[in-house]
């Protein structure tokens, strides 16, 4: 059903920023087409995914958007596939490809996260496994 594009991105540099956390829902490591639409101004940017999650993505784009911005992004999991989720600018840095951007979801229907998860299992299904099954195992010896 879905396929990871094979063209790389390339990763951040700094390793004390926003991707290097726990959080409650994990991350995945993507690299999909994006288009965003900033809602006040109506400019229309391509971006690419560098991770997702059921509550937001790391974007990167040649352009910079301002923190808390809202957008509306068009999230392709493949050519044929697409969601369309709503969200707001929760954090932004240059790098050297680009700008990176935190996305953070807005009010996101349970079917879109559950078609996030399902996008997430089939592409990294060792990280989910292990990321919500860990010590269940540990649990039962």
């Amino acid at each position: 059903m879905f396929s990871q594009n094979s063209e790389k991105v390339p990763s951040q540099t700094d390793n004390s920023g926003p991707n290097n956390d726990n959080r409650y829902l994990p991350r995945w490591e993507v690299n999909n087409r994006i288009v965003c639409k900033v809602k006040e101004t109506a400019d229309i940017y391509e971006c690419r995914s560098m991770d997702i999650s059921c509550s937001g993505a790391c974007l990167i784009s040649r352009e910079s958007i301002p923190f808390n911005e809202k957008v509306h992004l068009t999230v392709y999991l493949t050519e044929d596939e697409h969601l369309d989720v709503d969200g707001h600018v929760v954090w932004t840095r240059p790098a050297q490809y680009g700008n990176l951007m935190g996305i953070m979801f807005d009010n996101l229907k349970t079917e879109i996260q559950e078609l996030i998860l399902d996008y997430a299992f089939e592409i990294k299904k060792d990280d989910v496994q292990k990321h919500w099954f860990d010590g269940w195992n540990k649990e039962k010896e």
